[in-house]
């Protein structure tokens, strides 16, 4: 996982060409975002909707996922599939559907969060 400073579409695609792996938080006014894949800000969504799109030649998938606030993705290290994900909302727990990149990222975060914790 990459910070969505250094986050680019390019990268994804130089380091798929390198058989390297990856999937990134990427910021909404990315210079080359597939717009289509992107939840804007002035939408008032319900949590657990969802946008994706695949470029098919280069394998890479841009999810966004309205969780409170809205999540970008891009990643070539995943398939655009849905996966599904337990939120406390207030005092109950709620069942809601993600990308399955989105459930990838939150896990290798909590990872890189557990290592800084160590420092």
């Amino acid at each position: 996982n990459i910070d969505n400073f250094y986050t680019s579409w390019q990268l994804l695609e130089t380091l798929r060409l390198f058989k390297l792996y990856n999937r990134e938080n990427i910021r909404e006014n990315s210079k080359h975002y597939p717009k289509c894949a992107m939840i804007p800000k002035s939408d008032k969504l319900p949590r657990g909707s969802m946008k994706q799109a695949v470029r098919e030649a280069l394998k890479i998938v841009a999810a966004s996922w309205v969780a409170g606030s809205i999540v970008n993705i891009v990643s070539n290290a995943d398939m655009s599939s849905t996966a599904s994900v337990t939120r406390r909302i207030g005092q109950q727990a709620t069942t809601l559907p993600a990308p399955s990149c989105v459930v990838q990222y939150n896990q290798a975060m909590q990872r890189v969060d557990r290592l800084d914790q160590l420092w």
